[in-house]
């Protein structure tokens, strides 16, 4: 099978398992770390860009053996999903492109429906919230 890019999964795996800078395991914990310049030469951008403290993601699993088949099952700690916070982040995106697009904070509060400091809010403190929680800075 191959993705959009017309790469195999063996190389999609491949391309995937390069970016794997060191993967410890412990009873009960997992915990993966990124090579920073492979994920920036894999997005193609700047290893400037990418913000070191965010390269390890560590979990607790469980382990379940059947067989001759063992997996780790990732828990979720994380809980219900925040609707109302992608839903602004959908926003603040649409109207981050927009901005981009030439048109001014009351162009698009007047198309969306919206007051100009909605929009002049969701712009501003969203994006600064997601860069500042992302790989990317």
């Amino acid at each position: 099978m191959s993705d959009a890019e017309g790469r195999t999964d063996d190389e999609r795996n491949k391309a995937l398992l390069s970016l794997i800078e060191r993967v410890q395991i412990k009873p009960g914990k997992i915990r993966i770390s990124i090579l920073a310049k492979a994920l920036a030469d894999h997005l193609t951008i700047n290893h400037k860009r990418i913000c070191k403290d965010q390269l390890t993601v560590e979990s607790d699993f469980r382990h379940r053996k059947r067989g001759v088949e063992t997996k780790l099952i990732l828990t979720d700690a994380t809980g219900q999903r925040d609707e109302k916070l992608f839903k602004n982040i959908a926003l603040a995106h649409r109207y981050f492109d927009l901005i981009q697009s030439g048109k001014t904070y009351a162009e698009i509060a007047e198309a969306e429906g919206s007051s100009k400091r909605r929009i002049q809010q969701l712009d501003g403190s969203i994006n600064r919230r997601i860069v500042g929680s992302c790989w990317i800075c």
